[in-house]
């Protein structure tokens, strides 16, 4: 789970998500919780999270791949052999799930870890003409359900978080969602969490994260500044190739 404690049990591999409210760091165990969601408005600090979490996660993986959806085009100074945009998204899926796929039938091919970031999962689904929208879920979900035994791991970036993204029962298997900023409706309803409850988070990067979805897991996250953005820049560009 997301552990709000000053030591890193050395139970699994993990990365660093950012400080609860109690000014402990929260950290992320990808084998654990390979499925996971950053949902907020613009303003929220959702794509420097998402720049943040995929940092964090290529340091405590050093020799890690990333395939990157990059619909809006957020990651524009991003190039490389598995950087696909806008149109090229669902090529950019298919991909994923083919290595996925060739590991489990191939035993002998490396299990390098390996991390999808799908950038505005909803824009996206919503964009493609209902046959293509439906068939990207139905990915999305095997990829969802198999590929944490492939060493390989996702993450998605939404503006709002509604169940209507997913298939039914597919955001069952999201094991961290960090919530920033002021919620919607539908995100807090996904969640069965009550607005007036969950506290202002005036600031960028402020926001909670739960686990396995349940809102009695709620806890207080304030993310991390990346101190060197180049040096990010550099990782993320050197995973893609």
């Amino acid at each position: 789970m997301a552990m709000n404690t000053k030591n890193k049990i050395a139970i699994a591999t993990t990365s660093t998500m950012g400080l609860n409210g109690r000014g402990n760091t929260v950290y992320h165990y990808p084998t654990m919780y390979p499925h996971c969601l950053i949902a907020g408005r613009t303003g929220s600090g959702k794509s420097y999270a998402a720049r943040s979490w995929i940092y964090n996660f290529l340091q405590a993986y050093p020799d890690a791949k990333l395939t990157l959806l990059d619909f809006k085009g957020e990651f524009g100074f991003s190039e490389g052999k598995r950087y696909y945009s806008m149109d090229r998204c669902s090529e950019g899926l298919e991909m994923f799930l083919k290595e996925m796929v060739d590991r489990q039938a191939v035993r002998t091919i490396p299990k390098t870890p390996w991390l999808l970031y799908i950038d505005e999962l909803a824009a996206l689904v919503t964009y493609l003409d209902k046959k293509n929208a439906d068939l990207f879920r139905s990915r999305l979900s095997t990829i969802y359900m198999l590929s944490r035994s492939q060493n390989m791991y996702s993450l998605a970036g939404v503006q709002r978080a509604d169940a209507s993204t997913w298939t039914a029962g597919a955001r069952d298997n999201l094991g961290l969602v960090m919530l920033l900023g002021e919620l919607s409706k539908e995100t807090c309803d996904m969640f069965s969490l009550d607005k007036s409850k969950l506290g202002a988070c005036p600031y960028p990067g402020m926001g909670h994260v739960l686990v396995n979805g349940s809102p009695d897991s709620r806890m207080r996250i304030h993310t991390l500044p990346i101190q060197d953005m180049a040096k990010m820049e550099r990782a993320i560009q050197e995973a893609l190739n």
